[in-house]
């Protein structure tokens, strides 16, 4: 019985396998019938091993021929035009196979699903499901409940990480179903000599109960959903791999979507040129080329990369403010109306051109309806059903016009402006005026988590920061400074081509020594998480921002038209000024590519002051604090902390340790268990006492060790003085071979019928005997 329920467990798990992927997965006219694909092999690993089994081949002959059709399945699946006869490797084989590979690992290692399910993807699936279905039937075959359930259950779990869509009870019921037949299974398992009655194989059969089997099964399954649906909102929404569709533009079918972390990986890198959406313009806009796309902004650094700390969705309703204001920028800004039709664009994140300030109603087919949009608290619109080709929206937004605010930007506190472009102004290479007119210099109250910074952080970014803005006076001098150096003074290289070990995440190494990984060489991800650090180890708060850089502007019917492809994918910095809020600077180095950036228009170097005194932490700015290093990312959404959040943060952490512990102490019980029911085996008596008096304790019994076994019994369980005759022979009258398997279940019997369940229950999980000497 126990090993048909574990059969039954692991047949579930296959098929929220394949649920899984079909949720990771698009389909496409081209696309591979991937599902009768990964079934047919799976059900084929099955039979095959099943038949060697029953054949009794040796063990090793068995794994190899597993081994050989497992690699014949990938090349049939991923490159079948390139086999002999249909199964023979032949020239071209092997680098095909190669180029399908590496499609799939860069896919899988670089995606946002749902994904186009490519040729090297399925390949690799069909030969794991192969794989999985021999192990499968390996343990049906020889009752090991772990190769039934524990291989597809990985999987499956690997699979739900990647997938990010929101888990329905649907998920959770199938998942408790696996557990609770899992259980069931594991208790219903017969072990050696643990009864005193014989199956009509002569097999001793177990001392189990099914309606035990099955409570305990069920207290697991409803802990394990409890549990599950606590801990979700614990779990990153980028999962542990980033993932991105390369296929829209090949014919495959599917789209482009990004992943919404900025790192010194490539992660928004995107070469099939596809384009992602179509724009147009109202009158008074500014020029099309000139204007980038937002998506969202990242505000938490973990030492790693950027991300966002929360999102804080409200829906919207027309009229209704996008956003927080104070978190937005504060200066000239020129009203956009504009009208963006979706191609290859997949995900939820709606592009905009500016800050969101409308969302209209279009009164024509596959449009964006206002009342399924969702805003966060950065100004970024969300669409709940999706983006997909087709869909158009029209938005108002608010985009700023930094070149209406430079002099202003630039003038110092005496009304003037600031030493640095007054000497460059002077030089005639700065031509806007200072403007000393009094604005509003409040401070979100939050601001001081975008200075946040891991504990770990090398504090060699310091010097490096004060380094590269030595002479300026005020932050920003500092910002136009650092990103005049990554963007426009030549030690910085732009390019697709960097590896992306481990060793390319070292920050300071990238930054200031030679022999490094990369150096100074990178994508626009690179440097915009980079200076947004620097930033914050000058005191000037900073976010990431990504999106797309400003498209290419082509007629249709007279009508000009932006296109947005995906190689425009991008990421710059915000930082904070007092009285203008988050100011744009965009630190990639990419001439004839990015449009000239408003603050970049002189190298700061040629006109630099004498340095303020290095030994003032925060001498341009005493009344914002220097940055805050920690051992966690800061979380958005006030300075307070919730204590209703925090509450609900750790009650699905101690709910799963609960949990974790009483599983463990079970487990080491049942093996102490049998570690002395062999002993027992042995004619060893003393392992039976053991155990009963192990168990005594954890039912709370105080157990006085003046008295001998057989007074013990007196006070306890009468029925027990047998068994502590036998142990006192064995002990004190150096008498051997007493002792079976058969004691110890009579005594547990008479346990059972002395003590009432509650007691029984509390004993089962008292971890008390498992730490007496």
């Amino acid at each position: 019985m126990g090993n048909r329920l574990g059969q039954i467990a692991g047949l579930v798990l296959f098929v929220m396998v394949l649920a899984r992927l079909d949720r990771l997965f698009t389909a496409g006219d081209n696309a591979l019938p991937w599902p009768v694909i990964l079934l047919a092999t799976m059900l084929l690993g099955i039979t095959v091993r099943w038949l060697l089994t029953q054949a009794r081949a040796p063990a090793g002959l068995v794994s190899l021929l597993m081994i050989v059709g497992a690699v014949l399945v990938l090349l049939r699946v991923t490159v079948p035009a390139t086999l002999t006869a249909g199964v023979l490797p032949g020239p071209e084989t092997l680098s095909a196979l190669v180029k399908e590979l590496e499609t799939a690992f860069w896919i899988f290692r670089s995606g946002v699903p749902p994904v186009t399910p490519t040729p090297g993807i399925v390949g690799a699936l069909a030969a794991l499901m192969w794989m999985l279905g021999s192990l499968f039937a390996l343990g049906a075959t020889s009752d090991r409940l772990g190769l039934m359930v524990l291989p597809p259950g990985v999987f499956y779990l690997q699979m739900a990480v990647l997938d990010r869509t929101p888990a329905s009870l649907a998920w959770y019921g199938a998942t408790a179903v696996v557990v609770a037949l899992a259980c069931t299974s594991l208790a219903m398992r017969s072990g050696s000599m643990t009864g005193r009655t014989r199956s009509a194989t002569g097999k001793p059969n177990a001392m189990r109960s099914m309606p035990g089997a099955t409570a305990l099964a069920a207290c697991v399954a409803v802990m394990t959903v409890l549990g599950t649906a606590q801990a979700a909102p614990l779990m990153s929404e980028y999962g542990n791999l980033p993932w991105r569709d390369i296929s829209g533009a090949d014919g495959i079918g599917g789209g482009v979507a990004f992943d919404r972390f900025i790192e010194l990986r490539q992660r928004l890198q995107s070469r099939q040129n596809a384009v992602v959406f179509r724009a147009a313009f109202g009158p008074d806009s500014p020029p099309a080329d000139s204007m980038y796309w937002r998506m969202e902004t990242l505000d938490s650094f973990d030492g790693t990369g950027w991300r966002r700390s929360s999102s804080q969705i409200r829906a919207y309703s027309p009229g209704a403010i996008i956003g927080d204001p104070q978190h937005r920028y504060a200066g000239t800004t020129q009203e956009v109306l504009q009208r963006v039709v979706v191609e290859q664009l997949i995900g939820q994140v709606v592009p905009t051109a500016g800050h969101p300030t409308s969302v209209f109603d279009l009164a024509v087919p596959q449009s964006i309806t206002p009342s399924l949009v969702n805003f966060a608290r950065d100004g970024s619109i969300t669409f709940a059903p999706g983006l997909s080709a087709g869909l158009s929206y029209q938005i108002a937004t608010a985009y700023p016009d930094m070149t209406a605010d430079l002099g202003a930007l630039a003038t110092g506190t005496d009304g003037t402006l600031s030493p640095l472009f007054a000497a460059a102004s002077a030089a005639g290479q700065f031509s806007a005026v200072a403007n000393p007119s009094p604005r509003d210099l409040s401070r979100p109250s939050d601001l001081s988590n975008y200075l946040a910074l891991p504990q770990g952080i090398p504090i060699s970014l310091v010097t490096i920061a004060r380094n590269r803005t030595s002479g300026a006076s005020t932050p920003f001098e500092q910002a136009w400074m650092l990103q005049h150096w990554f963007r426009d003074s030549g030690d910085f290289t732009y390019s697709l081509n960097v590896t992306t070990g481990s060793q390319a995440l070292n920050i300071s190494d990238w930054l200031s020594i030679p022999s490094s990984q990369n150096y100074r060489t990178g994508y626009c991800e690179q440097f915009a998480a980079s200076m947004a650090i620097l930033a914050r180890t000058l005191g000037i708060p900073s976010r990431v921002v990504w999106g797309f850089a400003p498209g290419s502007q082509i007629d249709v019917d007279g009508v000009p038209i932006v296109e947005v492809r995906d190689t425009h994918a991008h990421a710059w910095v915000e930082l904070w000024i007092d009285g203008f809020g988050w100011v744009m600077f965009d630190p990639t180095p990419r001439a004839g590519f990015l449009p000239p950036s408003p603050t970049s228009s002189f190298d700061p170097d040629q006109f630099v002051v004498a340095p303020p005194d290095p030994s003032i932490s925060n001498p341009l700015d005493p009344d914002l604090p220097p940055p805050v290093f920690e051992d966690e990312p800061p979380v958005g959404g006030g300075g307070a902390i919730d204590l209703e959040d925090a509450a609900g943060s750790i009650v699905p952490v101690v709910t799963a340790s609960l949990v974790f512990a009483l599983i463990l102490i079970i487990l080491s019980k049942r093996a102490r268990r049998e570690r002395r029911i062999k002993r027992l085996s042995d004619g060893d008596v003393t392992a039976a006492w053991e155990e009963i008096v192990d168990r005594l304790v954890d039912m709370g019994n105080h157990l006085d060790a003046s008295l001998t076994p057989t007074e013990l019994t007196v006070v306890t369980v009468p029925e027990l003085r047998p068994l502590a005759v036998s142990y006192s022979a064995a002990v004190y009258g150096g008498k051997t071979g007493l002792g079976s398997p058969e004691d110890l279940t009579r005594a547990e019997e008479w346990i059972e019928l002395s003590y009432d369940r509650r007691h029984l229950v509390f004993g089962a999980i008292n971890p008390r005997s498992l730490f007496r000497r």
